[in-house]
């Protein structure tokens, strides 16, 4: 029976949001040998499929929830920016109708000052 392993290379930590790293981190040290250097010898086939599985399906779950972050942070981020808009639009408007209040207010004044000289 010939056994063919496939090593994959992980992402660094440091794509991962901080507060997720620490999961992978934790995840990294279930398999992370004393002495990364050494030759690995392997003189006996150890069945670890069980651990295995569970440290992909572990993998898979930081990774899709750093996913789902992202996903968030970029509508959380849309959401603001429309928010913004909205916002300076109002101020806008209502910079255009304090302008325009006090071109009338000043335009009474006139017609009271006209009319008051008017009678002197």
């Amino acid at each position: 029976m010939t056994l063919k392993i496939n090593l994959i290379s992980l992402p660094t930590e440091t794509v991962f949001y901080i507060d997720v790293q620490s999961n992978l981190r934790k995840l990294n040290l279930l398999f992370k040998q004393k002495k990364p250097f050494d030759k690995l010898e392997v003189t006996q086939f150890v069945n670890n499929r069980n651990k295995l599985e569970k440290a992909l399906k572990t993998f898979k779950i930081i990774t899709s929830e750093n996913n789902e972050r992202t996903v968030n942070f970029e509508k959380g981020k849309n959401d603001a920016i429309r928010k913004l808009k909205k916002y300076f639009e109002r101020l806008s408007q209502l910079k255009n109708e304090r302008t325009n209040i006090k071109k009338d207010i000043e335009n009474v004044r006139k017609k009271s000052w006209q009319n008051e000289s008017a009678f002197r």
